[in-house]
């Protein structure tokens, strides 16, 4: 009897140590592989980021060329370009930064508007040199779109394996926080 007892013990033991030996490996691999698309995330914002500073950094040319033929009765659109641009470079976040974003668009709008009352701005070397710059042959726009769509998909991504079961169990213990998605007026690319 007491062969039969250990022989139990030895089966119960073997059982509990295949199950956390399953579980430890299916941690790890569920670890890594949100680490995998962790990374893939903060990549993609970072080229989200990457495209936004190089728009950014057109804007004190914009603002100088500008001054120089800009009636004072349009200065209310050089100051909502001005105030999106602070914007745009103190934003901390995905959501703030897709709301400086929104800003900077309606802001360049309004400039754009602008541009056809002053055909000596228009018609400026340097105005039309930032012009190409911002959405014409270079595409900025469209790269800015591209960037932010690839960026929330790999937020989809990455939030879809955190959601699933039973990773969902987990994956606050393992201390990661899902992904925002940078939401973006889909008329302002139109």
């Amino acid at each position: 009897m007491g062969n039969y007892f250990s022989m139990e013990t030895v089966g119960i033991s073997f059982v509990i140590l295949a199950l956390c030996l399953f579980l430890a490996v299916w941690t790890t691999r569920l670890f890594n592989r949100l680490i995998k698309l962790k990374a893939l995330n903060d990549e993609s914002w970072n080229g989200v980021l990457t495209v936004l500073k190089f728009r950014r950094d057109l804007i004190p040319n914009i603002l100088r060329v500008a001054e120089i033929y800009v009636m004072t009765n349009e200065s209310e659109t050089l100051r909502n370009i001005t105030q999106a641009h602070v914007h745009e470079q103190t934003a901390r976040s995905v959501a703030e930064t897709a709301r400086a974003e929104a800003g900077m668009r309606t802001a360049l709008a309004g400039f754009r508007t602008i541009m056809e009352n002053y055909p000596d701005l228009k018609a400026d070397r340097n105005m039309m040199k930032i012009q190409e710059e911002l959405s014409g042959l270079s595409g900025l726009e469209e790269r800015i779109e591209k960037t932010r769509r690839y960026y929330n998909a790999t937020a989809r991504d990455y939030n879809m394996e955190m959601d699933q079961f039973p990773a969902n169990l987990i994956v606050r213990l393992l201390g990661f926080k899902r992904a925002t998605y940078f939401e973006a007026d889909e008329q302002s690319y139109k």
